[in-house]
């Protein structure tokens, strides 16, 4: 057995500084692939693997998962698509870009081995730090899938494992991953999406090391927000545009007035919800000219439209 680890910085490759016990005073994107794998002992490993089976560490980049972009995503993607020597991946990732980074994966790979991603809420030197047993807990779910071959074929591709997440315990898929809380070991939830009028994105697409993918920008909406971050928008090239609305993703008459101006230069908007979980309503005043985004976060919304317009 032959495992691909791939590292890509976050908490889980992150330390504290000398002498401060806090664990949101640290460093991301310290540790190298092959010092995680260390941080786990041979008694742990061998409850996993044989003799012969063998972990090969990859660092494709060590950074805080803020700057994540789309390039690295794409890196990681023909990274994953090239790796037909390997009979499964792991990825450390920093939690707060999870969502997107593991969406763009299941959208974008196509692959016949089963990848799994991990991460950590507190950093590799804190009294708490949960990095070893999330890499321990993927490694162990990673050699279960090679070992009984039992593929969870993902709706979007054919023939093809999805993109899961392995993290306290609990195995969610990239598609239903949602950031809930900021700061404990219970950050993530389980929750499918429903895609409304975006269900023909949902699909898997094609892509190479020359694919360029194109950023769709978020609109934020809140009491007083003028309607200006549009008009920016459009006038640095924007094709699309998510709306990421109030409530059952409203907005005022001024950005209504916005959206139908701009919609006449073929500028594509998509409602969704700033409000985690909450279904885009089917209201007709504001549905005239645009897409409804289902339950998506804005952030999984424009990963797809940014998909879409490739």
């Amino acid at each position: 057995m032959r495992i691909l680890l791939i590292g890509t910085g976050g908490t889980i490759a992150g330390i504290q500084k000398n002498g401060i016990i806090d664990d949101s005073d640290y460093t991301s994107g310290v540790l190298k692939a092959n010092e995680l794998l260390n941080s786990l002992s041979a008694s742990e490993i061998s409850h996993i693997l044989s003799k012969d089976d063998e972990i090969i560490p990859l660092e494709l980049c060590n950074l805080n998962s803020d700057d994540m972009t789309y390039e690295i995503m794409l890196r990681l993607t023909n990274t994953i698509n090239s790796s037909s020597t390997f009979d499964g991946i792991v990825i450390t990732h920093g939690t707060d870009t999870l969502e997107e980074t593991s969406f763009f994966l299941e959208y974008t790979t196509n692959h016949k081995i089963p990848v799994v991603m991990t991460c950590a809420m507190y950093p590799a030197t804190s009294p708490k730090a949960d990095g070893p047993s999330n890499l321990l807990f993927a490694l162990e779910y990673l050699s279960q899938c090679i070992k009984t071959k039992d593929e969870s074929i993902s709706k979007i591709k054919t023939n093809s494992y999805e993109i899961v997440i392995a993290f306290n315990q609990k195995i969610i898929p990239a598609r239903n991953l949602i950031k809930a809380y900021i700061n404990n070991e219970y950050t993530f939830e389980n929750s499918a999406p429903s895609f409304a009028d975006l269900s023909a994105w949902d699909k898997h697409y094609e892509i190479s090391s020359n694919t360029y993918v194109q950023y769709v920008p978020i609109a934020y909406f809140g009491a007083n927000a003028p309607s200006s971050i549009l008009y920016f928008y459009a006038k640095n090239g924007a094709k699309a545009i998510i709306l990421a609305g109030a409530g059952a993703g409203e907005y005022s008459e001024e950005w209504i007035d916005a959206v139908e101006n701009l919609s006449k230069e073929g500028i594509l908007f998509i409602r969704t919800s700033k409000i985690r979980k909450a279904p885009v309503n089917k209201n007709q005043r504001l549905s005239i000219n645009t897409l409804n985004g289902g339950s998506l976060s804005p952030e999984k919304a424009s990963i797809l439209a940014s998909l879409h317009l490739i």
